[in-house]
């Protein structure tokens, strides 16, 4: 239970890491306070999408780090997150929904990725990207995966 809870502990501080970073950058590239910088998202008019995109992120972000914070300081609490995060049924339903997401998503980048050279090679090429980074990593999971079971 110990190494639970320092687990926990772990991912609050990466949480709230992930906070600071995410704000910082929507700073930096939506500049809402008009800052004098020459490569910020308002320019293209998308300040409005990656606000909410950001501030949707943030909220997932602290909802998480309440909760991990929540479990930590009470040990009900604790014990009812451990219990249920090695319940054998939840965990195969969450690798299945994960696999199939991802599968799914892998698949809709190509679409995705065709559209995007309509309108922009900067998108077309990140999407690109994006798509081989991401067959790679499935490919180097399935390996040792095949090779560890």
């Amino acid at each position: 239970m110990e190494k639970y809870r320092n687990r926990l502990i772990r991912n609050s501080i990466g949480y709230l890491l992930m906070i600071i970073l995410t704000l910082l950058i929507w700073v930096i590239f939506v500049n809402p306070f008009s800052l004098p910088i020459p490569f910020s998202a308002g320019q293209q008019g998308l300040s409005p999408l990656v606000t909410g995109g950001v501030m949707g992120g943030v909220g997932s972000l602290i909802y998480n780090t309440v909760t991990s914070v929540r479990a930590v300081k009470n040990s009900k609490v604790l014990a009812a997150q451990y219990q249920k995060k090695k319940d054998e049924r939840d965990i195969a339903i969450e690798i299945s929904a994960y696999s199939s997401a991802c599968r799914i998503l892998m698949y809709l980048l190509i679409p995705a990725w065709v559209l995007s050279a309509a309108f922009s090679s900067v998108v077309f090429y990140t999407l690109l990207c994006v798509m081989i980074t991401a067959a790679a990593i499935y490919f180097i999971c399935h390996a040792y995966y095949v090779h560890k079971y």
